[in-house]
């Protein structure tokens, strides 16, 4: 081992050796760096390139890109698919349930509740106002339906006027909540509780709207209509008034029934020019 004072004379015969070269010169063309024999055998170096050095870089990162990415795709690829579930085969009755369900979400079955519009309904329900359901609701029916007979004229009448207030009362109410609909709505709606009645055995009444088209009368029901208009139809109930009428109608003769078919016909091309304009406007 050298002491430190003896590498020093070696230090500076080697950098007086050593030639220099400019600056400018590129570093590819530089030769390599001769060393004297009494300083060693001779020192190669390797070119330096910034640019190489920038693409060996560039081209490292992109590898570690392509990479990345098919790993992903192998992971993804490797993933096992969730297996679509199968749908529960539903029963005819739960079937049957659905099915109402739906039709009682389009049929509108929330109409505004009615203000009592007779009499009785007015007092009966001014007299058990309070009263408890679980209570003796009969015996105090029975008391209330005797007190309402023993009512003064005075005090009938006053009912009257109330229940004749209500009655209007319902009927602005109805139209208002009728017309909070469209006319499209109203008429699904009707669709909706015709099927509830015809096929789940239920019991909607049609909803009124004017904006809907009046369906045609026949000719037979023009026929009743103008009977009891002329006051002529006279009988102990209106089944057997129906019952006359339906006799008559059959004993006409083809040119006496041909006003009632005419009148019918009428009806029908009405009927077809609101239905077509209304169907448009739904569109």
């Amino acid at each position: 081992m050298l002491s430190t004072l003896a590498r020093a004379p070696l230090r500076r015969a080697a950098a007086v050796s050593l030639p220099l070269r400019p600056l400018t010169a590129r570093v590819e063309a530089r030769a390599p760096i001769a060393v004297s024999a009494a300083t060693g055998p001779a020192l190669r170096t390797q070119p330096f390139s910034s640019t190489s050095w920038a693409g060996e870089a560039a081209k490292s990162k992109a590898t570690k890109k392509k990479t990345v990415k098919k790993t992903t795709k192998k992971a993804a690829a490797a993933k096992p698919k969730p297996k679509p579930k199968k749908k529960k085969e539903l029963t005819p009755e739960e079937k049957a349930k659905k099915e109402v369900k739906e039709l009682r979400a389009k049929a509108l079955l929330t109409e505004p509740k009615k203000l009592p519009d007779s009499k009785w309904l007015v007092y009966i329900t001014q007299e058990l106002k309070g009263t408890f359901v679980g209570g003796d609701l009969p015996g105090k029916t029975a008391a209330v339906s005797q007190a309402f007979k023993a009512l003064s004229t005075f005090e009938l009448e006053r009912l009257q006027e109330k229940a004749d207030a209500n009655r209007l009362a319902n009927v602005d109410a109805y139209k208002a909540w009728v017309e909070s609909h469209t006319a499209q709505q109203i008429h699904e709606a009707n669709l909706a509780r015709a099927r509830l009645n015809r096929k789940h055995d239920k019991s909607h009444r049609k909803i009124s709207d004017d904006r809907q088209p009046k369906r045609p009368s026949t000719a037979y029901s023009l026929y009743v209509k103008a009977r009891w208009a002329s006051g002529e139809v006279s009988a102990v109930s209106a089944a057997e008034a129906s019952k006359g009428l339906a006799a008559e109608w059959k004993g006409l003769s083809e040119s006496e029934k041909q006003v009632y078919h005419d009148q019918a016909a009428t009806e029908a091309a009405r009927y077809a020019r609101e239905k077509a304009s209304f169907d448009a406007q739904s569109a």
